[in-house]
């Protein structure tokens, strides 16, 4: 008989096939975009329309965020890279044809793939970005607690990390 520990998970009974399989996944997704397309001001028109709403819309899920200790701008860019599902619809698209003309032109498919593309790569910056002000912030906190300005010297540094970094809270 098999104890809990000994018992793998499903995560890690697919973590080698995902490690294969989601590689190839994006190679086949990238061979498939015609880097002409890319030239055609529309589609690179349609491409920036995609990214606006693509960015607008998943920062909208920090509105969604209930918790006040959570850093809600963080979740927003966080869920900014979330394209692979698009990538999933946009290849079915591209190889679905009806009456023998694909259901996605070449310069859609490159546009969706040209957003999920920046999405990506603009977000580990914003979280940097996002994550190190934050910890400035409590870093300053830290420093004004020690100083002599804060009323009877108390400064409460726990409500601006739960704030995410805003104003600050004295303690009296």
């Amino acid at each position: 008989m098999r104890t809990k520990e000994d018992t793998a998970t499903l995560s890690e009974l697919l973590e080698p096939m995902s490690e294969l399989f989601v590689p190839l996944f994006f190679v086949l997704m990238g061979i498939q975009v015609h880097l002409a397309s890319l030239a055609d001001p529309a589609a690179l028109g349609f491409g920036a329309v995609l990214l606006v709403c693509a960015v607008i819309g998943k920062l909208a899920t920090a509105l969604g965020v209930l918790e006040r200790d959570t850093n809600r701008i963080a979740v927003a860019i966080g869920m900014v890279p979330r394209g692979e599902v698009g990538l999933i619809f946009a290849g079915i698209g591209a190889a679905l044809l009806v009456n023998g003309e694909p259901v996605l032109s070449q310069a859609t498919y490159s546009a969706v793939v040209l957003m999920v593309l920046v999405t990506t790569l603009v977000t580990p910056p914003g979280l940097r970005w996002t994550l190190g002000r934050r910890a400035l912030t409590a870093q300053r906190c830290a420093i004004a607690s020690t100083s002599s300005s804060a009323p009877n010297g108390s400064f409460d540094t726990s409500t601006v990390e739960r704030a995410g970094g805003r104003s600050p809270t004295w303690r009296r």
